[in-house]
C-alpha cells in the first residue's frame, strides 16, 4: 500500500512489477542457497567423489563437508550428469536402473556378454555405450540392479561410472572398453570404504534411507546363485 501513491503511469506499474518480482526470485534463490543437506544424491556424490579421488586418481584424506558441497551444487543439472569436480567439466553421463532393452539398443552383444562376467559378483551390472575404437569425448554408460541390491550397491555404480568416464576420457580411442571395467570395478570397490568412512567422519548420513540415487524401473531377476551377501548385516535390503 505505501508504494501505491507513487504508481500512477505504466512505466512506473511494469518498473515496479519488475522489480518486486525480481527481488521475489533472488530470495527465493538466496534461501535454496542455504539449504545444506547431508544426505547423498547423485550429484553431491560426484563432487564429492570427485574431491575424494583427485585429479590424479589418489585418494585425499578428507572428503568436503555438507556446506562446502551445497556452494557448489547446481541448482538446475540433469540428473545423469557426471561432473568431474576437480576440473568442473562434464565428463560423461550414467543412466541408473535402466531397462536391458536400452542396453541391447546402445551396446553391442560382445560388450554386453563381457560385462555381465566381469559383474558376476556384483548387484549390478556396468555397460558402456558405443563400439570399440569410438573416441569417448563425452561417455555415456547404462547400469542395470540386479534383484535384492542394496544402497551402497547404487553408490558404488555410480561413482563406477564416474571412473569409468574419467579413464576413457585419459586414453580415448586406444581404451579397451572390458580392461576399462574390469579395472575401475577393483580400483572402486577397494576404495568404496575409506570413501565411505570419510563421509561419515565429515558428517554426511550414508544409511540404507539416506542415499537418494532414485529407483530402477527395471530389474535383472535372476543373479548368480553363487552371489554372496558382501554388504553387511546392518543394512536393510531393497525390496521391489
Amino acid at each position: 500500500m505505501l508504494l501505491v501513491p507513487y504508481v500512477d503511469t505504466r512505466s512506473s506499474t511494469y518498473m515496479m512489477l519488475f522489480v518486486l518480482v525480481g527481488a521475489h526470485l533472488l530470495f527465493n534463490y538466496l534461501a535454496v542457497r542455504s539449504i545444506v543437506l547431508r544426505t547423498l544424491n547423485r550429484q553431491r556424490a560426484c563432487i564429492l567423489w570427485t574431491s575424494f579421488k583427485g585429479p590424479n586418481g589418489a585418494p585425499d584424506a578428507r572428503t568436503p563437508n555438507p556446506a562446502s558441497v551445497a556452494s557448489e551444487e547446481a541448482l538446475f543439472v540433469t540428473p545423469s550428469s557426471l561432473r568431474d569436480a576437480s576440473t568442473g567439466r562434464q565428463i560423461g553421463r550414467c543412466l541408473l536402473g535402466t531397462s536391458f532393452r536400452n542396453i541391447t539398443c546402445h551396446c553391442s552383444v560382445e560388450h554386453i556378454a563381457s560385462a555381465l562376467n566381469v559383474f558376476g559378483g556384483e548387484r549390478y551390472v556396468l555397460f558402456i555405450a558405443g563400439d570399440q575404437g569410438h573416441r569417448f569425448s563425452q561417455v555415456t554408460t547404462l547400469v542395470c540392479f540386479k534383484d535384492g541390491y542394496y544402497s551402497m550397491d547404487q553408490l558404488q555404480a555410480w561413482i563406477q561410472a564416474v571412473e569409468v568416464a574419467r579413464r576413457l576420457c585419459d586414453l580415448g580411442d586406444s581404451a579397451d572398453l572390458v580392461d576399462v571395467l574390469r579395472s575401475t570395478l577393483l580400483a572402486t570397490r577397494q576404495a568404496l570404504p575409506g570413501f565411505v568412512q570419510s563421509l561419515t567422519e565429515t558428517g554426511w548420513q550414508t544409511g540404507n534411507d539416506s542415499m537418494m540415487f532414485g529407483s530402477p524401473s527395471h530389474l535383472i531377476l535372476e543373479a548368480d546363485e553363487g552371489l554372496g551377501d558382501t554388504r553387511g548385516d546392518g543394512e536393510d535390503k531393497k525390496h521391489r
